[in-house]
């Protein structure tokens, strides 16, 4: 999966390059796009690096094979990149502990440890702001929903077949 996403925005890339060379503001001077086309492709290497994410897991409750993931995150207005990076840290911890079956990720330490200790219970309404996405694994894949809202969840779990 890693490397479809990678291959998508390499494309993606190319495709913002060369729509960047050929565009040209009314003095000619090329510097300004030149500068934003740079920014872009850092961007999009730094979501696509083959580096671990620095990420803090904890387990949920007693249960070994359920964690709680707190990172940082892209803000939300990066729809897209928040989209991917919870994609990269699924792919981290299951690549690190093949036996867990349930990731919640969130964007803030102190939701994700409440999570974390007592499930839902102590978390307050408003703490599930900060919950990014959950990932379930089964016989049939992984499954990940990243959080629209509290509770509405965009399914983005597309290519996660289980390994064969």
């Amino acid at each position: 999966m890693r490397k479809f996403i990678c291959g998508m925005l390499l494309l993606s890339i190319c495709m913002l390059t060369a729509c960047s060379k050929g565009t040209v503001n009314g003095t000619g001077d090329k510097t300004e796009q030149n500068t934003l086309s740079s920014s872009i492709q850092e961007s999009v290497l730094n979501l696509i690096s083959s580096i671990d994410i620095s990420i803090k897991t904890m387990t949920k409750g007693t249960k070994s094979n359920e964690v709680v993931v707190f990172a940082n995150f892209p803000s939300r207005e990066m729809d897209l990149e928040r989209k991917l990076t919870a994609l990269r840290i699924v792919n981290q911890v299951i690549r690190d502990n093949p036996s867990v079956t349930t990731i919640t990720l969130w964007d803030d330490e102190i939701s994700a440890k409440e999570f974390a200790e007592d499930g839902a219970q102590d978390v307050e309404w408003e703490g599930f702001n900060h919950r990014v996405a959950f990932a379930n694994k089964d016989e049939r894949g992984t499954r990940v929903f990243y959080a629209i809202g509290r509770d509405d969840f965009e399914d983005i779990s597309f290519g996660m077949a289980p390994v064969e």
